[in-house]
């Protein structure tokens, strides 16, 4: 089975980032189990940060594979416009499921590993359940996460790319109008203003850097990348 050439896929298109074409060679739902060969990997559906996110245990060593559904000093970004209202109440849920297993170690998509994941859960569920009650601070969460992620993407951008940038970003033009009752121009210096004062960046000569630690892409990697608009099926075929 190959992923269908959709426009939609990983949010590229709303995101601005480029994605690698791949091709989905199997559909996993929750209760499926990866034999790898030494180990079995039980599928956990955990949706909330997207609505196919899964998470991965195994019981032998009791590790667990959480993806991005929460990290060991964060949480993956919501994304109502694409995930739902619900998103939110779905990952406090997932995080109490998760929290039944008996989890020796715990690997998310980002950061470091999680050598007490019960403490990690717990203070992931205590912001989720914050961001019920303020969701504006949801989607200051979500802005500068996309934005930093772009600044490492292209290692910088000046104060003129920025304001030409932004507006043309379908997640900043949502996030600007629906979360914050502003217009996409008048919504570029505030995100700038906060990503300065948060510390999530900071000015290197001319240019906005990520403060995160980041290995840039190289050149060649963002020229040969594309979004799914233009994947084709050639060799993609199973």
């Amino acid at each position: 089975m190959i992923n269908a050439c959709h426009p939609e896929a990983c949010c590229a298109e709303w995101l601005d980032q480029p994605v690698e074409q791949y091709r989905i060679d199997r559909r996993l739902s929750d209760g499926d189990e990866i034999h790898t060969g030494r180990r079995i990997l039980q599928v956990v559906h955990t949706p909330g940060h997207t609505l196919g996110h899964i998470s991965l245990y195994e019981p032998e060593e009791k590790v667990l594979i959480c993806g991005d559904l929460f990290h060991k000093n964060d949480i993956g970004w919501i994304n109502i416009f694409r995930e739902g209202v619900a998103a939110v109440q779905q990952s406090i849920e997932n995080l109490e499921r998760l929290a039944s297993l008996p989890i020796r170690h715990a690997y998310s998509g980002h950061g470091p590993a999680l050598d007490n994941p019960l403490v990690a859960i717990d203070h992931a569920r205590n912001r989720l359940e914050k961001w019920l009650h303020a969701p504006e601070k949801m989607a200051w969460h979500a802005c500068k996460r996309i934005f930093a992620y772009t600044l490492m993407m292209y290692d910088g951008l000046s104060k003129d790319e920025i304001d030409t940038y932004l507006p043309s970003c379908g997640w900043f033009r949502d996030f600007a109008r629906y979360s914050f009752q502003l217009q996409p121009d008048e919504f570029v210096p505030i995100l700038l203003d906060e990503m300065l004062r948060s510390k999530a960046a900071s000015w290197r000569g001319d240019d906005l850097i990520a403060t995160t630690p980041y290995q840039p892409p190289t050149r060649e990697w963002m020229e040969r990348s594309s979004k799914p608009r233009v994947w084709t099926t050639e060799g993609y075929h199973s």
